[in-house]
């Protein structure tokens, strides 16, 4: 196979990615590996079509081969996260969120992956401050914006988890999960109670001044 052919086969895996036929890209990278086993672009290529067919367990190989192959990129240490997350491995999803940080700390997956990783720990002043922290850093990135949203939801502030996933319609419209959010909570329930499993959520979130229109909230002091 020709530098050429192969170049075809990347940009033909592109299209297919594009398209959502994961199995396919999958097919077209492994003919692509054939030729150049070590392209980083392949391996992470084949390590993300296998998560997207919620094979977890194969796509770890890839993307644990990958980081030692590009130890500097967080990129390849937020994917073996990723990984070990969807296998239920949290310890290790942990370590490797935290490597993407040690390599670069600013890195926005990592710590999104990592708050999420903390609150499903129920973790929550961990999780709760990480997010709030990203959105008073990056008020304008949709997904931190709708993650913060969630916990106010589930924390029983309706009128501020509103308030976020509409600002995230600012900046991504049509965002599938900001208005689902939107839609559970209209109408508005004036008579909402928290439940209360509720309850560490709710104090997790006491220390986070309500965010007024135009503003997001801060970190907890």
């Amino acid at each position: 196979m020709s530098q050429t052919e192969f170049e075809m086969l990347l940009e033909q895996a592109d299209a297919q990615a594009r398209a959502g036929q994961w199995q396919d890209t999958l097919n077209t990278l492994t003919r692509a590996a054939g030729q150049q086993p070590d392209h980083a672009g392949v391996v992470n290529g084949q390590g993300t079509c296998l998560i997207r067919l919620q094979r977890p367990a194969d796509a770890l190989g890839y993307f644990v081969r990958l980081a030692e192959m590009a130890p500097a990129s967080p990129e390849a240490h937020n994917n073996v996260g990723v990984a070990y997350a969807m296998l239920g491995q949290l310890p290790d999803a942990e370590g490797a969120y935290k490597k993407a940080l040690e390599v670069a700390p600013d890195h926005l997956p990592a710590w999104r992956n990592l708050a999420q990783l903390y609150l499903q720990q129920d973790r929550l002043d961990e999780g709760v401050g990480i997010l709030a922290s990203l959105v008073k850093r990056h008020p304008d990135d949709p997904e931190s914006l709708i993650l913060m949203g969630g916990c106010y939801e589930e924390g029983g502030d309706v009128e501020s988890a509103k308030l976020l996933y509409r600002e995230a319609l600012k900046y991504q419209p049509g965002n599938a999960d900001a208005n689902a959010g939107l839609a559970r909570l209209a109408p508005p329930d004036l008579t909402h109670i928290a439940r209360p499993e509720h309850a560490k959520k709710l104090a997790a979130l006491k220390g986070l001044k309500a965010p007024r229109p135009g503003e997001v909230p801060g970190p907890k002091a």
